[in-house]
């Protein structure tokens, strides 16, 4: 697994800052000094991507992609919370979460959950995630309907811990990742399986409302 240096937070003492809906903003501060994952980590602050046996992204999982990725690949996998943003950003477009499926499982306090994210209509990821809660106050408030799965970091005011598990690329081009989300009330499973096309996604013709101005009007 895949730990992202200067992305850490103490789930106990860091809170939520920004990020719109969909979204659990950028996890920014080094770990809780007072963890057992300081072993981990030389120092308390790191720059770049820093992995359990050391080394690059490319160097961890580059067998499973074929030997390859691309900086927009790159951006994409260590995404911790703020891939929504990325992808709305790169097409400057609103980036939609479709919800197809939320469901408790046969296991007690654990529920499995289906998402597509779309962008000028055409879904560029899909992410299944099985989410184990802890907590009896965040279960009983997801059980009587209050707050929705997806939106119990934030109910909750808190960052979770992201720690990339595994990456690879499938017979059609495109990449998927397995990552962890874990604070103390939940821990969230993710898969998130990307299109092969997901950077090169066409702007509808019709929804191109932006007409700029003839020369002769500008002054």
């Amino acid at each position: 697994s895949i730990l992202l240096g200067n992305e850490f937070m103490s789930s106990s003492s860091k809170k939520m800052e920004e990020g719109g809906e969909g979204s659990l903003g950028d996890i920014m501060s080094s770990y809780d000094t007072n963890t057992e994952m300081d072993a981990r980590i030389d120092t308390p602050i790191q720059s770049g991507l820093v992995t359990n046996s050391g080394g690059t992204l490319l160097q961890s999982f580059g067998s499973k992609t074929g030997g390859y990725l691309t900086p927009l690949e790159r951006i994409a996998l260590t995404a911790n919370g703020n891939l929504q943003r990325i992808f709305s950003s790169y097409y400057d477009a609103p980036v939609h979460i479709h919800v197809d499926y939320c469901q408790k499982s046969s296991s007690d306090n654990v529920w499995d959950r289906r998402v597509f994210l779309e962008v000028h209509s055409k879904t560029f990821c899909t992410a299944l995630s099985k989410v184990y809660i802890r907590d009896k106050h965040c279960i009983h408030l997801v059980e009587d309907g209050s707050v929705g799965i997806g939106q119990l970091f934030r109910h909750l005011n808190i960052l979770p811990l992201f720690c990339l598990n595994d990456v690879g690329r499938m017979d059609n081009g495109g990449i998927w990742r397995q990552y962890e989300l874990t604070c103390k009330e939940l821990t969230c499973h993710i898969t998130e399986i990307f299109e092969p096309n997901a950077w090169t996604i066409l702007e509808p013709p019709s929804s191109n409302l932006y007409k700029p101005r003839s020369k002769s009007n500008f002054v």
